[in-house]
C-alpha cells in the first residue's frame, strides 16, 4: 500500500513538472530560449550599434559589455535596414551566440519603407535567431509620436516572446545634450541606451 502511495505521489509531481513546463510560453514575463545557452553576445545593429558619433571604447556595446561584465560582439553596419539585417543574420548565428540584441529599423523609417514589410523581416529575423536556439533582445523606439515603431517593435516581441526594450530614444532624440548629429547619440546618450537594454538583460542573463 505504501508502495502504490510513493508511485501516485511520483506521478503527481512528474504530471506537475511537465505541466509547468509547457505553461511556460503563457506565463507572464517568459522570454524564449531564456537563460540563454551560452554567455556569447552579439548586437544586430546599423550605425547606432556600430558606433557613429561615440568616441573611441564609447560605442554602445562596449558600453553595453561593461555593464553587464560579458563581451558584445558589435555587428552594427552603417545605413543598414531591418531587411539588410535579415540577410546576414545567418552568418551571425553561425558564430553560436546565446543571445542576439536587434537593434534595427532607424533607416527603415528614414527611407520610408513601409512598416508592414519592416515588420515581416523583423519576425523572420527573431524566428530564425530563436531556431539557432538564442534568446532574442529587441530593442524598440518611436523616431515621433504616433509613427508606429514603437508599437511593431512591441507587437513583434510579445508575439515571438522576445525579451523587449521598450522606447530606448526617449529623451534622447530630441535632446541636442545627448546628440553628436542629427541622427545619432554622443557618448552620453549612449550611455543612457546601454543603460536601459542593461537593466532589462541582466535578470535573463543566468549564471
Amino acid at each position: 500500500m505504501r508502495i502504490r502511495k510513493r508511485w501516485i505521489w511520483i506521478t503527481l509531481l512528474l504530471v506537475a513538472a511537465a505541466a509547468a513546463w509547457w505553461l511556460r510560453p503563457f506565463q507572464q514575463g517568459y522570454v524564449a530560449n531564456s537563460p540563454p545557452p551560452n554567455p556569447r553576445l552579439v548586437m544586430l545593429g546599423d550605425s547606432m550599434t556600430a558606433g557613429v558619433g561615440a568616441s573611441a571604447g564609447q560605442d554602445l556595446p562596449s558600453q553595453l559589455s561593461r555593464l553587464i561584465r560579458r563581451p558584445v560582439l558589435n555587428a552594427g553596419a552603417s545605413g543598414e535596414t531591418i531587411h539588410d539585417g535579415l540577410l546576414r543574420v545567418d552568418r551571425l548565428l553561425a558564430r553560436g551566440p546565446g543571445t542576439v540584441i536587434v537593434f534595427l529599423g532607424g533607416n527603415d523609417r528614414l527611407q520610408k519603407i513601409p512598416l508592414e514589410r519592416s515588420e515581416a523581416d523583423l519576425r523572420q529575423i527573431v524566428q530564425r535567431i530563436q531556431r539557432a536556439r538564442a534568446m532574442v533582445v529587441l530593442v524598440g523606439f518611436s523616431g515621433t509620436p504616433g509613427d508606429g515603431y514603437e508599437s511593431m517593435f512591441e507587437r513583434v516581441a510579445r508575439d515571438c516572446d522576445c525579451l523587449f526594450v521598450p522606447d530606448v530614444l526617449s529623451g534622447i532624440f530630441f535632446n541636442p545634450s545627448m546628440k553628436a548629429d542629427p541622427i545619432h547619440p554622443n557618448d552620453k546618450g549612449y550611455a543612457l541606451i546601454a543603460e536601459r537594454i542593461a537593466d532589462k538583460m541582466k535578470p535573463y542573463l543566468g549564471p
